[in-house]
């Protein structure tokens, strides 16, 4: 339930959000400072964990993660320049 509830904030706050700017940068943001607390407990739970376990992540997947990361902010910003100056209401 704590996790789920950040989420149904933001849902809840877009539309008021919306209204004061892009609401696809309001949902980037939202998800930006919405992962804050969650990498904060991970560090905080496998901090001594982390270090060893993301040497052992291959190059394969390291293209892989990049590549995907890569096509995210590719489709935010195509989605950022096609509603630009279009207003959902």
């Amino acid at each position: 339930m704590p996790v789920r509830s950040p989420g149904q904030v933001g849902t809840v706050m877009v539309r008021w959000v919306s209204k004061h700017c892009d609401p696809v940068m309001a949902t980037g943001w939202h998800m930006v400072l919405g992962s804050l607390p969650l990498a904060a407990l991970s560090l905080a739970l496998e901090g001594d964990e982390l270090l060893p376990r993301l040497a052992q992540i291959d190059g394969a997947r390291r293209a892989r993660t990049g590549y995907g990361c890569f096509v995210v902010c590719c489709t935010v910003s195509l989605t950022a320049l096609v509603m630009d100056g279009q207003r959902v209401r």
